[in-house]
């Protein structure tokens, strides 16, 4: 049938004089062209979309695009077949109607349609410049190889004529050697790497045993450091234990006890002569007398048991705290042998100054005894200790008035500078200043007068220090606090002595000790009492610096109801 609306075709009809247009039933399903170029290459980009299949595709686009819309003018019709020429690049649009076929032919015939209906086909055409571009890189490259392969021929024909047939054979030759060589270092290689293995196996193997050797060594250590910490933790325990028992040295509860004294000991006038002592509620007056009867075989050793019993100790106090106090256990040797320090010199004295009657020795009743903490005072009296050590450099030789005290020693590595334990008597409001600051020489004698000068005074007599002290109630300053009364305090101080100076004179001017025989100042005086031809009842120790005294305990104590000393009958109505 022809193509209605199309002059110039044969078959075609005036739109104007048919009653309805029939549509056309052609279908295109491509364009197929000769061509020289083998069926390998016919796809390739360079033979894609050549001139003459874009103008068919074009044509055979504009001729159903005509049949579909039937309604255009021929002449925009024709006017829209433009010729493609070979250098445009132009991109058309062909609309194709669907087959006619109906039925299970019109299923097979879809399926062997390329395009699916009504889609759009865009036919796209390269121009020679763009072609020219896409296949330089390709004819380049053949060139190149061309080029190479003529290179390597000529190589190879310049070395045919260049080599003789002597110098080739040589060349074999060398060849043949090197190859020889190579293999036989490439055996060795071998071989040398077969051994190293082997080796690497026997090294490996002796460092196992080694580490496993090494890691039951360090079990066994483990194992012997836990048992030696569990030992230690043991041995810790058990000192605790013993530190925290009272040290029942020289005496016992109620039971008799044997101590065995080496018989090559080193015999002093104080000492016991037996090798073994038995004692029954053995009390030690002092550690000078019959109480020190424990010595150890070396002279230069321990002395008496007083001199480890009353070591010189500190603790790390707060900020706040210049001092700290601990109560000491009844059980504790060291607040025993206090008491029967204090007990056993209580004495009678005058009732008033330069009278001839005597009161009674006080009868006084010890409620607790506490140790005292000062780390400052502490220290300052150990570099005085042994600021006077370095002076003398030997032992000093103690006076008689000390037998009745407690001899005791701070530095084991020095001489012992008479160190020993005296009573100080003092006020309310003078204690808690002692025990901030220690003792001030400058403030000794203020209240109570001063017969050897301005200084701190201390004695062997505990009844001479209780006359200096007051009841609690006494003190006008006292705070709001529950506390007895007829509470009294007396302060044991650890004092260095050293040289002591003996005056059998008052002198009320002294500000430092005298100088002694050997022309060197002493560290201390002693005011002779009248038994040996002094001017006191009593022995009145005095020092002048106030690093040779540390207060070390605290005894809190009152009068018995029934006591008639001087301080209780001047207190009765």
């Amino acid at each position: 049938p022809g193509i209605p609306g199309i002059p110039g075709i044969p078959g075609s009809q005036d739109p104007s004089a048919m009653a309805e247009p029939q549509r056309a039933k052609i279908r295109v399903t491509g364009v197929v062209k000769r061509s020289s170029v083998p069926a390998a290459e016919a796809w390739s980009p360079a033979h894609r979309g050549s001139t003459a299949s874009a103008t068919a595709v074009a044509s055979a686009a504009r001729v159903v695009n005509a049949q579909v819309n039937p309604q255009a003018s021929p002449a925009k019709a024709l006017n829209q077949s433009q010729p493609i020429s070979e250098h445009s690049s132009s991109t058309s649009v062909a609309t194709r109607e669907p087959s006619p076929v109906t039925g299970e032919k019109a299923t097979q015939e879809v399926r062997k349609r390329p395009i699916s209906a009504q889609s759009r086909v865009v036919v796209c055409n390269l121009s020679k410049e763009n072609k020219e571009s896409k296949d330089a890189p390709v004819l380049q490259e053949l060139k190149d190889k061309e080029k190479l392969k003529s290179e390597n021929e000529r190589l190879k024909m310049e070395l045919s004529k260049a080599l003789s047939p002597k110098e080739k054979k040589m060349l074999l030759a060398e060849k043949t050697n090197l190859l020889q060589v190579l293999q036989i270092e490439k055996d060795c290689l071998e071989k040398r790497c077969v051994a190293l293995e082997k080796q690497l196996i026997v090294d490996a193997k002796i460092y196992e045993e080694r580490l496993q050797k090494e890691r039951d060594q360090r079990k066994q250590l483990e194992a012997e450091k836990e048992l030696l910490n569990t030992r230690c933790q043991t041995l810790e325990k058990q000192l605790a234990r013993r530190e925290s028992e009272a040290r029942k040295v020289g005496w016992a509860d109620g039971q008799s006890l044997a101590v065995a004294v080496p018989e090559n000991r080193p015999h002093t006038g104080n000492s016991m002569n037996s090798g073994l002592v038995s004692a029954s509620n053995f009390s030690f007056e002092s550690a000078a007398s019959h109480a020190s009867f424990i010595y150890c075989s070396s002279a230069n050793s321990l002395r008496s048991v007083a001199e480890w019993v009353f070591p010189l100790q500190n603790r790390i106090l707060p900020p706040e705290k210049t001092y700290d106090r601990q109560l000491l256990a009844p059980s504790d040797p060291r607040r025993q042998w206090l008491e029967e320090y204090i007990n056993g010199s209580l004495m009678s004295h005058r009732k008033t100054y330069e009278s001839e009657e005597w009161c009674s020795p006080p009868q006084i009743e010890i409620i607790r005894v506490s140790e005292v903490f000062n780390p400052t005072v502490n220290n300052a009296f150990y570099q005085q200790l042994s600021q006077m050590s370095e002076v003398w450099g030997s032992e000093r030789m103690p006076v008689p008035e000390l037998h009745r005290a407690i001899p005791i020693r701070t530095a084991w590595d020095q001489s012992r500078m008479n160190e020993v334990l005296l009573f100080h008597g003092c006020k309310w409001d003078s204690l808690f200043g002692i025990l901030r600051e220690g003792f001030d020489p400058r403030l000794g004698g203020v209240n109570t007068g001063a017969a050897f000068g301005i200084g701190c005074y201390f004695t062997t007599v505990a009844s001479k220090a209780d006359a200096y002290t007051e009841r609690w109630d006494e003190w006008e300053g006292r705070p709001n606090c529950e506390i007895p009364s007829e509470l009294r305090c007396l302060l044991v101080a650890r004092v260095a002595l050293g040289e002591v100076f003996e005056m059998f004179e008052a002198d009320s001017s002294l500000r430092r000790p005298p100088v002694g025989p050997n022309e060197v100042r002493c560290d201390s005086v002693l005011g002779v009492p009248r038994q040996r031809g002094g001017v006191v009842d009593y022995d009145e120790f005095v020092i002048y610096k106030q690093a040779q005294a540390a207060p070390q305990f605290i005894v809190d104590y009152k009068h018995t109801e029934c006591c008639t000393c001087r301080s209780c009958m001047a207190d009765s109505p």
